[in-house]
């Protein structure tokens, strides 16, 4: 008969796709090598709003993350940092970046983009590009804007699909587990070219997508693809994921 195979081992990422119709015989059976990859322990923060009054819960975040350094991988901000994301809220972030022991990786969210005559500028300016590519243990990580400046809605720029298409053509194995992350969850009521990255993920092996904008834990599925979005750092009870 013909079979899924299934490979799995302790602190490692299963695999259900390399071996996925495997027919099997009387005869000996020759299978290619398959490759498992290592879980990754990382910080998940998003919705911090700086400048709303809810400062002290991002702080106390960093904190907490500061004191973990030597379990985590590094940090992922999923968007909606600043409150309105003036210079002066995002300065503290950046501020608080700077201080923290392991590297945060960060994208902008809808208030980033929407609130401050600068657009991303002051983003840009402060905290870095607004797209983000980078491999750990095995993974490759992709984070990319979905705020349009001087809007709430969300949707991705052109440019930043073409750089995501680009970015998983020139992986090295073209099967290396993908997780992907931007602001606003993938669907019509968030942002209408969704589908654009949509798209390009199910070519490849995506494991994850990460969102924020909800200020709440829950999981999805983005057309097969699993997801998450995250609480916000000042949610009850105050955190990260």
């Amino acid at each position: 008969g013909t079979y899924r195979l299934k490979f799995s081992a302790p602190h490692y990422l299963s695999d259900t796709t390399s071996l996925a119709a495997v027919t099997i015989t009387n005869t000996s059976l020759n299978l290619d090598p398959v490759t498992l990859y290592r879980y990754i322990r990382y910080a998940w923060l998003t919705d911090s709003h700086i400048g709303s009054g809810n400062d002290a819960a991002l702080v106390a975040a960093f904190n907490q993350i500061a004191a973990m350094k030597d379990e985590l991988d590094f940090v992922i901000h999923t968007g909606d940092i600043a409150e309105k994301g003036l210079g002066s809220e995002l300065t503290i972030y950046k501020n608080l970046v700077s201080a923290c022991p392991i590297t945060v990786w960060s994208v902008p969210g809808n208030h980033e983009a929407k609130w401050t005559e600068s657009g991303l500028q002051d983003f840009k300016d402060l905290i870095g590009p607004t797209r983000y590519s980078f491999e750990n243990q095995g993974f490759k990580f992709l984070g990319v804007n979905s705020g349009i400046p001087l809007r709430r809605d969300g949707a991705f720029d052109p440019a930043d699909v073409i750089w995501m298409e680009n970015e998983l053509k020139q992986m090295e194995n073209p099967d290396m587990p993908v997780v992907i992350a931007f602001h606003h969850p993938a669907d019509y009521g968030s942002m209408f070219n969704y589908w654009q990255i949509l798209d390009l993920a199910k070519r490849y092996r995506t494991v994850f997508v990460m969102v924020g904008h909800g200020h709440s834990n829950v999981t999805y599925d983005f057309e097969g693809l699993p997801g998450a979005m995250c609480r916000s750092t000042y949610a009850d009870p105050a955190g990260f994921g």
